[in-house]
């Protein structure tokens, strides 16, 4: 019993001639309440809320008197009312998508400068339990002051599309060199489908071909020779 005190005082004793240095409990890897808010400061800065409750609640467990703790529980207040918007933000992502039939898994446009090529593919699934018959995509293309350019309209490969299944489509739009902007939709038997997004909008990337090394001079004529007969 006395060895066990004796040890205890001189583990005490190296403790406080340590900190009598001017060295902290942080520098020799101690996790003080002040580690604690500090990480569970830093993780809210970076959006990582679920995580910066972790570090509050572990100082609030571990330090049950500190003075930290009043700032932190307010913290742990916001990281909640955010959490909690990302769950609503959620749960109305999920509602849209419940309402669509195809959901555009992505999708983009180029503009070649080098080729005076404008390419556009994106990739679309069937969310329902059932085929979608005649499905076109149809694109339509705007300059930098949302003046129509052009538009067109192209069936889906798959006829009909199946339940649950990617299909990919693919467009060569009539080249424009204002074309700065295109939208996408979907049309079945003549009705325009839901989609989710609903709104399919995006700024068509300017680039040039011999910079790009998936879409090469054999790339773009293998693709025209695969393209249905264009509607502009």
């Amino acid at each position: 019993m006395l060895r066990l005190f004796a040890i205890a005082a001189i583990v005490s004793i190296s403790v406080v001639a340590i900190l009598g240095c001017g060295v902290t409990l942080e520098s020799i890897g101690v996790k003080t309440d002040k580690y604690y808010y500090q990480m569970a400061t830093e993780t809210r800065v970076n959006k990582h809320y679920g995580l910066s409750n972790q570090y509050i609640a572990t100082l609030i467990s571990e330090y049950p008197r500190s003075p930290l703790i009043p700032n932190a529980s307010i913290l742990s207040k916001k990281n909640n009312a955010d959490l909690a918007l990302i769950d609503q933000s959620i749960n109305q992502r999920n509602a849209k998508k419940k309402s669509a039939s195809i959901e555009i898994v992505g999708w983009s446009c180029n503009l070649l400068q080098d080729s005076q090529t404008v390419f556009c593919e994106g990739k679309i699934k069937n969310l329902l339990n059932k085929k979608i018959p005649n499905v076109d995509v149809i694109l339509t293309l705007y300059n930098h002051n949302n003046s129509l350019i052009s538009s067109m309209r192209i069936p889906i490969d798959a006829e009909p599309i199946s339940a649950n299944h990617v299909y990919t489509f693919r467009m060569f739009p009539r080249y424009n060199p204002t074309i700065s902007k295109a939208a996408i939709e979907f049309h079945s038997r003549g009705s325009k489908v839901p989609t989710f997004p609903s709104t399919n909008s995006k700024e068509v990337k300017k680039t040039w071909q011999g910079k790009d090394k998936d879409l090469d001079q054999k790339k773009t004529r293998d693709l025209f020779k695969s393209v249905p007969d264009r509607l502009e």
